[in-house]
């Protein structure tokens, strides 16, 4: 038989709601962990989406550069010859739209719902074979650049796109970026910051940008392209 004193019973008071406050800390805790790790996941899968189209956007600028690799190699011996603005497609200016005049909307609103007047940017789409036919390859390079920027700027407006000759070959008759150079055509945008920590930075990602004179910590996708001979 069990006996218990007056004082023995009301001891035992109180102790329920301990544990309930300590459940409950423990609960808290655990959402707010699971509240973190949601986080983590949608900035993961942000940082991939973005990544993926960059990766589309930098393709289809060099499947561009490859069709019209004739006007992008040419030298003292082609036909037709070098010219001086053979460069289109490296000339930081032609990309971003810094070659259009300043807008205070969002850039793609901006440049991209409707084509620039000409002659700052040609329309060379393949419209039933009547505009692209009108184009030469040089406003051809430049309507590239303009593409792939609207791409670019359909996904953010600091997203940069263009092209570089990190270790151009020049020409005999001289071509600054002459044929068999190799172009690295890049997208990059700002580096994320969670928990203030910076994302590392790629190392030829910044290798690349502070070629252009672009300052800032950016994570980028590249490619290295080499078209050849212009024949």
């Amino acid at each position: 038989m069990n006996i218990y004193t007056k004082g023995q019973i009301w001891a035992q008071r109180g102790v329920g709601l301990i544990e309930i406050l300590i459940s409950l800390a423990i609960i808290s805790i655990g959402l707010i962990g699971l509240v973190g790790l949601q986080f983590s996941v949608s900035t993961s899968n942000q940082d991939a989406y973005v990544k993926s189209q960059a990766t589309l956007i930098i393709e289809s600028l060099s499947d561009r550069i490859r069709i019209n690799r004739q006007y992008q190699n040419r030298d003292d011996t082609t036909v037709p010859a070098l010219d001086a603005t053979d460069n289109a497609y490296t000339i930081l200016n032609n990309y971003n739209f810094r070659n259009l005049d300043a807008c205070d909307g969002n850039d793609f609103d901006c440049y991209c719902e409707e084509l620039p007047a000409p002659p700052a940017v040609m329309n060379c789409r393949d419209e039933g074979a009547v505009d692209a036919a009108l184009c030469t390859p040089q406003q051809a390079a430049v309507f590239d650049a303009y593409e792939a920027s609207c791409m670019a700027a359909s996904i953010m407006d600091n997203m940069e796109v263009g092209v570089v000759a990190l270790n151009p070959n020049p020409g005999a008759a001289g071509d600054p970026v002459g044929p068999n150079s190799i172009l690295t055509v890049y997208t990059a945008w700002p580096a994320t910051i969670w928990k203030n920590l910076d994302k590392a930075a790629n190392d030829m990602c910044q290798q690349i940008l502070d070629a252009q004179g672009i300052v800032g910590d950016f994570e980028c996708v590249y490619m290295d392209l080499v078209i050849g001979d212009g024949q």
